[in-house]
């Protein structure tokens, strides 16, 4: 009994030895995934961040605001060439008070996969980013009350609202 069970064994090790080595594989896949998402989310966090301080600081200083919006966006672009999977992962995530801000970096990480499925070189994705980041622009002529009121706007307030893209546009 005891050659037969040594023969045993030694017929599944190789077969263990394989499932272990294929485990170790998926788990140190699995750390890997993680840390990229970990990298990117805080990377979303950032260019929520960004959008906040660059709305706030657009008309003051348009031209500074704009060259740190293209270095966001090359920032956005390399990943989602590299890692779309993550990237898509991170789409609808809200912290507290970052909702208007999360939407924004939602349309362009959206937007910017859109772009790369259509074959869009960089450059074109770097443009159709910007574009994206700022895309509800004309929001900073309607006022703070109309844009947060929580309750269901009137017909003028409505209106108003629908004026942000002729807004954006100037």
């Amino acid at each position: 009994k005891t050659a037969e069970s040594d023969a045993a064994q030694k017929a599944v090790t190789p077969e263990l030895d394989e499932l272990w080595e294929e485990k170790n594989r998926r788990i140190e896949k699995m750390k890997q995934h993680r840390q990229r998402l970990v990298k990117c989310s805080r990377k979303f966090e950032e260019s929520s961040l960004f959008m906040k301080r660059a709305m706030q600081e657009l008309r003051a200083h348009p031209d500074r605001t704009v060259a740190a919006a293209e270095e966001v966006i090359s920032d956005m672009v390399a990943p989602l060439f590299d890692d779309p999977d993550v990237a898509l992962t991170l789409v609808n995530t809200k912290k507290g008070g970052m909702g208007e801000h999360s939407h924004v970096i939602n349309v362009t990480i959206l937007s910017l996969m859109l772009g790369k499925t259509l074959g869009l070189d960089r450059n074109e994705m770097h443009l159709l980013g910007i574009g994206a980041l700022f895309h509800d622009i004309g929001k900073l002529m309607i006022p703070e009350k109309v844009l947060r009121k929580s309750g269901p706007l009137n017909h003028a307030e409505q209106n108003f609202l629908q004026m942000h893209s002729e807004y954006g546009l100037k």
